[in-house]
């Protein structure tokens, strides 16, 4: 058998918004193959904490909850895991 390489699997940046206090909207970059999110503000990252519910808000798509996993406030990378409804 040979060894195949994985599936090139496009890996899409979306424009979205996510929600870290009510009222308050953030734009991002969200790429939900990875679960990861750019955010494009760095004051509003340094108001997230981890463990921190957010809303995000995806174009054609329904908002959602997520927790963040982790923040590399040098990179404004935000890892996070969706909230089972």
């Amino acid at each position: 058998m040979q060894d195949q390489p994985p599936p090139n699997e496009p890996r899409v940046m979306l424009d979205a918004e996510i929600e870290i206090r009510p009222g308050q909207n953030v734009p991002v970059l969200a790429q939900p193959s990875t679960q990861r999110l750019i955010v494009l503000n760095s004051t509003a990252l340094n108001q997230a904490e981890l463990g921190q519910t957010i809303t995000v808000h995806l174009p054609d798509h329904e908002p959602f909850q997520v927790v963040l996993e982790s923040i590399d406030r040098s990179s404004l990378i935000v890892r996070y895991n969706l909230i089972e409804p």
